[in-house]
This record gives structure tokens, C-alpha cells and sequence, in this order.
């Protein structure tokens, strides 16, 4: 029962320091289980505003402020928005080449191409295909 207690209280450690193995050095205590770090509610509506503010740009096909988003929160290129898309999938659906062609010049590195939309479970070459768009399923294809 006790060793049943210690895994358990094991597995709520490394999910709520979220796999964070400094988390999991910084505290050496057996018995007490770390809290995970707060995000107060002004960084996320920050995080809400900018993934907004990115999903209007695209769907504008804005590229310079899309660059420029981007560059002040890299993590928004994997980031979800409220319909469940990352920027190339909402990019692709919106059928703007000249968007997908920008991300994919300037963002290819940090693009996690396996990503999957909330909905339909599908990445961006799924996209691709599914909005019938040829010339920027061709630009996905090396990506895969």
C-alpha cells in the first residue's frame, strides 16, 4: 500500500511539474508534491490576444505582421487557436499560397509538421488535400 501511495504520488509530481526535469531536481523532498508553476490569468489572456491577433493576420494574409508576431512569441507557431488550428493550418485553409510559402521559408524549423487540429485530427499536408489545393500540397510534401 505504501509503494502504491509513493508511485501515485511519483505520477501527480511529474505531471504537474509537467516533465520538467529541473522541477523535478529543485525539489528533493519525497513526501511533498511540487505545485506547477501559475500562469497568471494576464499571460494567458496576453497568449489568447496574440494567437487572436496571429489568426487575423494570416486570414489578412498580413506577412509583416505575421513576422513579427512570430519573432516576439515563437511558441504561437504550434500554438492551437480557438477553432483548434495551428498558423500553417489556418493559413492552408484560408488557400493563401503566399502565407503558407512565408511560414514555411521562415518558420520550417520550429514547425511541428505532425501537429494535429482539435477537430478532425488532421495536420497541415491533411489540410492540403482536404481543401483540394495541389500547388501547396507540392509545398508540404518534402516537410513529410
Amino acid at each position: 500500500m505504501k509503494l502504491r501511495k509513493h508511485i501515485f504520488s511519483a505520477m501527480i509530481f511529474w505531471y504537474l511539474s509537467l516533465g520538467n526535469p529541473s522541477v523535478c531536481l529543485a525539489n528533493s523532498s519525497h513526501h511533498a508534491i511540487p505545485k506547477a508553476p501559475k500562469k497568471t490569468s494576464l499571460s494567458i489572456n496576453n497568449a489568447a490576444n496574440s494567437m487572436h491577433q496571429l489568426s487575423k493576420e494570416i486570414k489578412k494574409g498580413n506577412t509583416v505582421t505575421i513576422k513579427e508576431i512570430l519573432k516576439s512569441s515563437k511558441h504561437l507557431i504550434n500554438q492551437l487557436d480557438e477553432s483548434g488550428k495551428s498558423p500553417l493550418m489556418l493559413a492552408i485553409a484560408s488557400r493563401n499560397t503566399k502565407v503558407v510559402q512565408f511560414l514555411l521559408a521562415h518558420f520550417s524549423e520550429q514547425i511541428n509538421f505532425d501537429l494535429t487540429d482539435l477537430r478532425n485530427h488532421a495536420t497541415a499536408l491533411d489540410y492540403a488535400n482536404f481543401v483540394e489545393t495541389k500547388h501547396i500540397y507540392n509545398m508540404l510534401i518534402p516537410y513529410y
